[in-house]
């Protein structure tokens, strides 16, 4: 699996939990460490025993500016990770290696530091590197000798471990293994690729040693596992281990032991298909919201009434579930930008009048200075004058272009929960606490990231506070009768508890008019 938050994510039906950008910004230890505790036992469950994962970039991206000699709390929550999945017994590969020049001859040495995170995690029990397709299929390669790979990790991080490719064309088959690929992973015809392996070694185009070792040391590693895996059957281990602490709290309430007659695989289609999961996604990616920057304390905005609003969003589809929950604490003028991500992003407009609160939204876009400079200006320029807010969904790096002289929020994840949660967080209806994971500029640090307090109600999930869905359905019916037999011309209900909106609904007219 490529998942590294939870395994959820591996399956399209079902509810869509945060990337892993986003449980970085959360900066909780506990949380963390819950949610590998949760991971390892979905993949115990599933039979999971090779993850991908951390990604080389990132764990160079994490490093400790302040020390470079010492591990960065990122770092180390990546080593850890590694270390538990060694102790369960799984294998995990590192992905993105894919410097060309660090292959280059006068590179294979300890001068280039571009290698120390790879050896880093090779020091923290790394079982693997995931090769990317540039290092194998490029004709300047050629010059090198077989096994030009294994090379380069033996002299730099005397690692000796498997190195994976993934293989999508078969037309790279033989320079993986010319490279020094040990595992080979096929998405597509495992069949065709065995028999050309087959017709290779007989026609002396590979050499049977070669493969031999290559096998070796795959079998090693799966001996290796079963030495740390118990020997039980996955319908035997699903009775221990598939028990959802679905709230992650510190101290969650028990959950109700399966029934007997359950068999392992409606265990397992019960922990991943429980509604719980909508109030864990909720939670987390509350907690991952971002105020990097908040100049003059503009928010969360402390009036609203007749103060004029203007929303720019620029994005493929519009955000719809933003501007409704925008609507329930003021009134906006939108203007939509509909445009493609390889598009320039025009220069914002001004106003005659400079009264204007402005609020931008981008929906994962990735600025650059050559093709938007135009607009990060703007931008720039608007808020010097003016009150302006940027929200930026997705693309971190994208702060690199601008300071704290405007109000800036980062969210990595944007969907209808995380925009409803952006809309809130405006107006204090929900808190900013979440940190960025990574240096961005001098402005924008890890570790980055202004808390604010509640100050009006907040929009949640009935779950949240206690109260079950169905028992809301029946206000529907009630409004509606009501409306029929003339009791009344229309009404607005709403149900709070805790300072939670759980409902809100409008029905009728003003009048019978």
């Amino acid at each position: 699996t490529r998942e590294q938050v939870l395994l959820n994510n591996q399956f399209s039906n079902l509810e869509r939990l945060p990337s892993l950008n986003s449980v970085k910004a959360i900066h909780s230890d506990s949380l963390n460490n819950r949610l590998l505790h949760l991971y390892l036992q979905q993949a115990k469950a599933l039979g999971i025993n090779l993850v991908f994962g951390p990604e080389a970039e990132a764990f160079s991206r994490a490093k400790n500016l302040a020390d470079p000699n010492a591990f960065s709390t990122q770092q180390l929550t990546m080593l850890e990770r590694i270390a538990r999945f060694n102790d369960a017994g799984i294998l995990s590969f590192a992905t993105g290696f894919s410097d060309f020049d660090l292959l280059k001859a006068d590179s294979l040495t300890l001068k280039d530091d571009r290698f120390i995170p790879y050896k880093d995690m090779v020091y923290g029990g790394i079982g693997g590197f995931e090769i990317a397709p540039k290092l194998y299929g490029r004709d300047s390669l050629e010059w090198l000798d077989a096994n030009y790979l294994n090379l380069y990790f033996q002299k730099s991080m005397h690692f000796d471990g498997l190195k994976v490719g993934i293989l999508d064309s078969t037309a790279i088959l033989y320079q993986q293994l010319h490279a020094g690929v040990d595992l080979i992973l096929v998405k597509d015809n495992p069949l065709k690729i065995q028999h050309q392996l087959y017709d290779a070694l007989e026609k002396r185009r590979l050499d049977k040693a070669e493969i031999d070792l290559k096998v070796r040391k795959i079998l090693k590693a799966k001996y290796w596992q079963n030495q740390l895996q118990p020997k039980t059957e996955i319908s035997q281990q699903t009775e221990k281990v598939m028990v959802i602490q679905a709230s992650l709290e510190e101290n969650p309430e028990p959950e109700p032991e399966p029934s007997a007659e359950e068999t392992a695989e409606e265990k397992i289609l019960d922990h991943f298909q429980s509604p719980l999961w909508e109030g864990v996604a909720k939670t987390m990616f509350e907690d991952a919201l971002i105020l990097a920057s908040n100049r003059n304390d503009l928010l969360p905005f402390t009036y609203t009434y007749k103060r004029p609003f203007r929303l720019i969003h620029y994005g493929e589809k519009p955000l719809v579930k933003f501007k409704s929950t925008f609507a329930r604490y003021a009134n906006f003028f939108s203007e939509n930008e509909i445009v493609q991500p390889e598009d320039a992003l025009p220069a914002l407009k001004k106003h005659r009048s400079n009264r204007w609160t402005h609020i931008i939204t981008l929906d994962n876009f990735n600025l650059r200075e050559e093709k938007d400079g135009a607009f990060i200006r703007s931008v720039l320029d608007l808020a010097a004058t003016e009150k302006l807010v940027l929200i930026n969904f997705g693309e971190e790096e994208n702060l690199r272009f601008f300071d704290t002289t405007l109000t800036v929020i980062q969210i990595f994840d944007r969907d209808r929960m995380t925009e409803s949660l952006a809309a809130q967080l405006l107006f204090g209806g929900v808190q900013a606490r979440g940190k960025l994971p990574y240096t961005i500029n001098e402005f924008f640090k890890e570790g980055t990231g202004i808390n604010t307090e509640v100050i009006r109600l907040r929009f949640g999930l009935p779950e949240e506070v206690g109260i079950s869905p169905e028992k809301l359905v029946s206000i529907d019916a009630i409004a509606k009768t009501a409306i029929d037999n003339r009791v009344m011309p229309g009404c607005q209900d709403l149900v709070a508890k805790n300072g939670n909106v759980v409902y809100s609904k409008s029905f009728g007219h003003h009048t019978y008019r």
